[in-house]
């Protein structure tokens, strides 16, 4: 035999061994047909640890390697030999994959905080004060700080003097009740935990809100001749608690002025009004000049005012008179004040809430002026309460020396709108120099919204005036006094 016989032959033995060995192998080996996980959800506290247990089949499966994962390893992590560690509360899914086949199962694993009871729960101090509508943080303290549960329910034994409301700060996690001061007196702010049921108490005193200064919105005016009005300072902060004035005039002889406020000018002249606070002796001034001419605020107006006549032509709405009044809006809308000068003013609507439009026709009438060389103009301040909805006005004169009716009154100011803020109208009167004139404001027909009148400032007074069968004709119309409620646009 060559040797190249022999080589070949050895060749042949090789392969056929390496067959034999592969088929001895085949045999012994069991492929992976599926895998499952023992724990199909698992409970673990923060920092514990648990190791899953995978189960092939068949069990004799010959290559048993596993890739391990988790959805979050924040929460849950899991190592290459299927250790869980618990990191931090919440849910994760630990997944396990075989080598083999890439059969897949998972296990849910919810983590939990160790649960650290409450042992004690206080404030930092067990009284403390706050101011009329000033507002204070109380803070909650917890023993041990690390505590589990701080839920805590905030109470106020008297809310008619302070209130509080839990207020928790996302920054820092601290539990804070917020105290807001309603009115002067004592109350206790308690904090109850849900943990336990333990009370932390501070005794609430409430105090005055101080003044920090006064002024006057205008410090110049004008009042008429035997004119009453009632001047009102403002008070920064707004409701400070004490808002008692002393009220002084420079020049008595010329104006008054009482422990109230309430002016009432005697001659022509010029005024120093000086008005202290109790609170803190803030001092504000304004000048009032007192001049021969008509004057009204409205302040002290009432429906026997000698100087006005209201009434009215237009329909009358279910809910709310027809017809100026003088009203002062003390509710949620504070909008609606009407006074131009301090609080109070004519108003007058032609649309409310609840009726809608309707044709309101309303008159506001002067006692008669004389008209003169020296004082032949008249002015008035005047607004839409909405600018949205604008109303109109006109002005109309009577000359006769007396009226019946509306139809004895000429119309010498067109309809014109009234802005959404307070615009001065001054109206000519020198046609009727040398006359006794009656003049007319007049609001009708626009089923808008409201207009507002103020500071009206006229010729002197007549010195013929009307016959006193005159004084209230049965046209005239006297409103209430204060607004239903949905007064709105």
């Amino acid at each position: 035999m060559t040797t190249k016989q022999l080589g070949g032959k050895l060749v042949m033995v090789c392969l056929l061994l390496s067959i034999l060995i592969l088929q001895s192998c085949s045999k012994g080996r069991v492929k992976v047909r599926g895998l499952s996980l023992e724990q199909k959800e698992i409970k673990l506290l923060v920092g514990n640890t648990t190791e899953l247990t995978p189960v092939f089949s068949p069990k004799d499966a010959t290559n048993k390697n596993i890739i391990w994962a988790s959805t979050n390893d924040k929460i849950a992590k899991v190592s290459e030999k299927g250790l869980v560690e618990a990191v931090s509360k919440g849910s994760a899914t630990i997944s396990a994959k075989s080598f083999e086949g890439d059969f897949v199962c998972t296990c849910i694993v919810k983590v939990d905080e160790i649960q650290v009871k409450l042992e004690k729960l206080s404030f930092k101090t067990e009284a403390t004060s706050v101011s009329v509508s000033g507002k204070l943080e109380l803070k909650a303290l917890f023993k041990p700080l690390n505590a589990t549960n701080k839920k805590v329910t905030w109470a106020s034994s008297k809310p008619e003097i302070a209130t509080v409301v839990s207020k928790t700060s996302d920054k820092s996690g601290e539990v804070i009740g917020e105290i807001l001061g309603k009115s002067l007196g004592e109350t206790t702010i308690t904090a109850t935990a849900e943990d336990g049921g333990l009370i932390a108490s501070c005794k609430l005193t409430v105090i005055p809100l101080k003044a920090k200064s006064i002024h006057f919105n205008n410090e110049k005016l004008v009042y008429g001749l035997n004119t009453v009005s009632q001047l009102r300072v403002v008070f920064e902060p707004e409701r400070a608690t004490n808002q008692n004035v002393k009220w002084t005039s420079s020049n008595p002889a010329v104006l008054t002025i009482d422990e109230e406020g309430i002016v009432k000018t005697l001659q022509v002249g010029v005024s120093k009004i000086s008005a202290v606070s109790v609170d803190g002796n803030f001092l504000a001034e304004c000048s009032i000049e007192v001049i021969e001419q008509f004057f009204d605020s409205f302040e002290m107006f009432d429906y026997s005012n000698k100087y006005w006549k209201l009434f009215k032509l237009g329909e009358v709405p279910v809910s709310n008179p027809t017809g100026w009044g003088r009203y002062f809006w003390n509710g949620d809308a504070a909008y609606l004040n009407p006074g131009k000068t301090g609080r109070y003013g004519l108003l007058s609507y032609s649309y409310v809430n609840r009726d809608k439009g309707y044709n309101a026709d309303n008159w506001v009438v002067s006692s008669k002026i004389s008209i003169t060389d020296k004082y032949n103009e008249m002015s008035f301040w005047i607004r839409s309460v909405d600018k949205t909805y604008k109303e109109a006005y006109e002005v109309y004169v009577c000359d006769k020396a007396t009226y019946e009716d509306h139809n004895d009154f000429k119309r010498i100011q067109e309809p014109l709108p009234a802005s959404g803020e307070w615009e001065q109208i001054s109206i000519k009167l020198s046609d009727y120099i040398g006359k006794d004139i009656y003049v007319a404001i007049r609001h009708h027909d626009y089923n808008k919204f409201v207009i507002n009148l103020d500071d009206i400032l006229l010729p002197p007074l007549s010195k013929n005036p009307s016959p006193a069968s005159l004084v209230e004709p049965s046209e005239f119309f006297y409103g209430k006094d204060v607004l239903e409620n949905n007064f709105s646009r």
